[in-house]
């Protein structure tokens, strides 16, 4: 069940958060921009996240796990979010294996992506909930070889969730939206995992 795969990453003293998606009992993938600030070519220090595996990313959480280290693309700076798209990719590792399932991922081809997708995440949901693990149907509009364009979902709080198919393989992880407003409408990236097999 690729929604038990699914993880949310606290950031300690402040109200962001961002979800995940556990490819190995001890590594998780997120988007870039959940863990690196603009005008740094390095990640945020590993000691500021808590990761997190129950279905309320608000509750206080007893049982998360420390992040031991960050793993960015190369050629890591960036000055705005808009530069992340088709590397908007980050690993996390794991002090410790992560007490939930891991995610399959999906073999590659490049025509491989599905007309609708499932996102899963913590993001604002289509009630006002926020926060809340929850998947919902996407549709994919446009593919390239680095990204894929969605509507339907996807909103703060989302990045970094997996985007799935039909057998709950991972293909890509919730990237950048086109506006910062969050309207099921809004056109959505969503970042490949083939694009950057060799990171």
């Amino acid at each position: 069940d690729p929604v038990k795969s699914t993880a949310y990453i606290r950031i300690q003293n402040s109200e962001s958060f961002c979800s995940a998606a556990l490819i190995a009992p001890r590594l998780l993938l997120t988007a870039r921009h959940c863990v690196q600030l603009p005008g740094s070519d390095q990640a945020m220090s590993p000691d500021r996240l808590i990761v997190g595996f129950g279905d309320n990313a608000l509750q206080s959480e007893n049982h998360g796990i420390a992040v031991q280290a960050i793993r960015l693309p190369p050629q890591a700076e960036f000055s705005r979010a808009n530069d992340l798209i088709g590397t908007d990719l980050a690993l996390l590792q794991l002090n410790q294996a992560a007490p939930i399932p891991v995610m399959a991922v999906a073999e590659f081809q490049q025509d491989a992506v599905p007309a609708q997708l499932t996102l899963i995440g913590y993001g604002v949901t289509r009630s006002g909930y926020y926060g809340l693990r929850h998947e919902i149907r996407v549709k994919v509009h446009a593919q390239d070889k680095a990204t894929l364009t969605f509507s339907g979902g996807g909103c703060r709080g989302d990045s970094g969730g997996p985007l799935v198919n039909e057998q709950g393989e991972l293909l890509a992880i919730v990237s950048l939206g086109t506006s910062r407003l969050c309207t099921v409408q809004q056109p959505r990236f969503g970042q490949r995992i083939n694009a950057m097999q060799g990171f």
